[in-house]
């Protein structure tokens, strides 16, 4: 698939609302954190920073064996969005800006 495709098929399902939302209690000042933790978790099915926290493993397992999907994960006072995309089996991560004015805690947004 190439990298148009991939691209329209996460435009498409950014444009479905959202399964689930959660409201977390991590604030990062880079995303390139979450991105260490998930690679982590992807090789060795281990939280180590984190350890304990259920609804991040679920998360975490849901981007692990779910294809298709977005994972949106917004951390508090951030101007941008981490999206943790799974499409065709591929992962592919990106930021984009964070439009909700109103948001004032952390959370993580599931799309499929």
């Amino acid at each position: 698939m190439t990298v148009i495709n991939e691209l329209k098929k996460i435009n498409e399902i950014i444009r479905h609302p959202c399964n689930i939302k959660l409201e977390i209690p991590y604030v990062v000042d880079n995303y390139s954190d979450v991105l260490k933790e998930w690679k982590n978790y992807r090789l060795n099915s281990q939280l180590p920073a984190i350890a304990g926290d259920e609804n991040l493993k679920n998360i975490f397992d849901f981007h692990k064996i779910t294809t298709d999907h977005i994972i949106l994960y917004w951390s508090m006072n951030q101007p941008t969005c981490l999206l943790m995309c799974k499409i065709d089996n591929k992962y592919i991560n990106m930021t984009a800006p964070m439009l909700l004015d109103t948001a004032t805690y952390s959370f993580v947004a599931t799309y499929t």
